[in-house]
């Protein structure tokens, strides 16, 4: 049972904000399948970094490093996480967080263009169908959630913005399943409906994890499809704000590879650390994240 409690409070929270482009990612390894106990709270300051030197204009890769060894286009976002279990099946969650994005490539003179301001607003319920996944038969850990988004205040124009600036609706399964000792597999779908003018779009993730006492692995692969939508092109106006066409009804498809991993305290105080890679992608930047947080797990009734 130790060991059960362990699992829960280093998988459920990992890397809720991932990389701020990806537009409200969900959390990574399909971190919403457990639920906190009844009565607890948990909260998850988190800190990421993303940043490229090369985007996809439409499949066409483009170079728009400045300088050696220099990325051109960065993210800085903090964010605060909040989960709390209503009953042994039902929890709820929240995300709230600010978000700053700098470049200095997108005009002639090689200026510093940025946004900035609050996140969009993450929230929604869990019911948990199933747990049971160290059984030795096909039982997995199985969750539902319905989830909402409501925007920021940065400018979902800048190019590549870290959201696309609209509220919008967000259902999703989860699961995982324990196959061997301390490890196994996990696989969530989640589609995204915004309301206005930016495209829907599919998530999709799956991947391995792995656990030795208080330490564990995760690896996988994630995915976001938006489903139409046009592509970036050039923009040759010499008055033009930016050399680039953009808004928040493009066509963005990320291909990543996800990797992290947790060490939790006896306390069950859980430290973590996440990264992905942007392997190929549409009209997105080729990006690295670096992502670092830390849950305080908090019985408030008994």
């Amino acid at each position: 049972m130790q060991h059960k409690r362990l699992f829960v409070a280093w998988v459920c929270l990992l890397g809720f904000a991932a990389s701020a482009s990806e537009y409200h990612p969900q959390p990574p390894f399909a971190g919403f399948v457990d639920l906190p106990r009844p009565g607890q709270l948990r909260v998850t300051p988190s800190f990421w970094y993303p940043a490229f030197q090369s985007y996809w204009q439409g499949t066409h890769e483009v170079d728009i490093s400045r300088g050696e060894m220099e990325y051109d286009v960065e993210y800085y976002s903090g964010h605060v996480h909040l989960e709390y279990g209503l009953a042994e099946s039902w929890a709820l969650d929240l995300a709230v967080g600010y978000v700053d994005q700098a470049t200095r490539c997108y005009n002639a003179a090689g200026d510093v263009q940025k946004t900035s301001g609050l996140a969009d607003t993450q929230f929604g319920i869990r019911y948990q169908v199933l747990r049971d996944s160290q059984r030795r038969d096909w039982t997995p850990d199985f969750t539902l959630r319905v989830g909402g988004l409501f925007r920021g205040t940065y400018d979902e124009e800048f190019p590549f913005a870290p959201g696309y600036g609209e509220t919008g609706i967000e259902p999703g399964v989860f699961a995982r399943k324990v196959i061997w000792p301390g490890g196994g597999i996990y696989g969530s779908l989640a589609y995204r409906h915004l309301v206005s003018y930016a495209p829907d779009s599919v998530l999709l993730s799956a991947g391995l994890f792995q656990r030795w006492r208080q330490f564990a692995i995760l690896a996988g692969y994630r995915q976001q499809q938006a489903l139409s939508g046009h592509d970036v092109t050039p923009n040759t106006d010499p008055g033009a704000e930016f050399n680039l066409h953009y808004n928040n009804r493009v066509k963005e498809m990320n291909y990543m590879a996800e990797w992290g991993g947790t060490y939790t305290f006896k306390s069950g105080i859980v430290l973590r650390f996440y990264m992905n890679s942007n392997f190929d992608g549409r009209n997105t930047g080729e990006k690295l994240t670096y992502g670092g947080a830390v849950t305080f797990p908090l019985q408030l009734k008994r």
